[in-house]
């Protein structure tokens, strides 16, 4: 019987849900047009697989969001969205879960089919970003992070 490599082995994945509305406000939070939002941060070099925001009441608007990491704390600075955050989503009228997708890197390997997502280094923070759409009633309550460590 051949053996497996401990390369050839996936890691099982975590989840972190982190809140973003006030617990006592049922609505959640309302995001603001052209603004980046650290939600997370690594504590040790991490691959993000995906970043959902739960999306409570609110009209839709013409916001977009996208998946963004920056190594910056300073709020001003802006999230980085190139090589990470793949597309941009646009805004739901409906309650539920707006998934951002996360780029994939060129594989490494030619035996490796589908790309990797960054591998991001600790202490880097995780979030998303708003376009400079029209600021809308759209209330978030959370986001969920699925991550996988090497």
């Amino acid at each position: 019987m051949a053996a497996i490599s401990s390369n050839e082995i996936i890691p099982p994945y975590q989840t972190v849900f982190v809140p973003f509305g006030p617990n006592s406000t049922v609505a959640g939070t309302a995001v603001a047009a052209s603004t980046s939002y650290r939600v997370w941060v690594t504590n040790q070099p991490t691959y993000i697989l995906s970043i959902q925001l739960v999306r409570g009441t609110g009209t839709v608007g013409t916001v977009t969001y996208q998946a963004g990491y920056s190594t910056s704390a300073v709020p001003a600075t802006a999230l980085t969205t190139t090589a990470f955050g793949d597309s941009t989503v646009a805004d739901t009228a409906t309650e539920g879960l707006i998934s951002l997708p996360i780029a994939a890197q060129a594989p490494t390997t030619p035996d490796i089919t589908t790309g990797k997502p960054l591998l991001l280094s600790t202490g880097t923070y995780v979030g998303f970003v708003t376009d400079a759409g029209t600021v809308t009633n759209s209330k978030l309550t959370g986001v969920i992070i699925k991550y996988r460590c090497p």
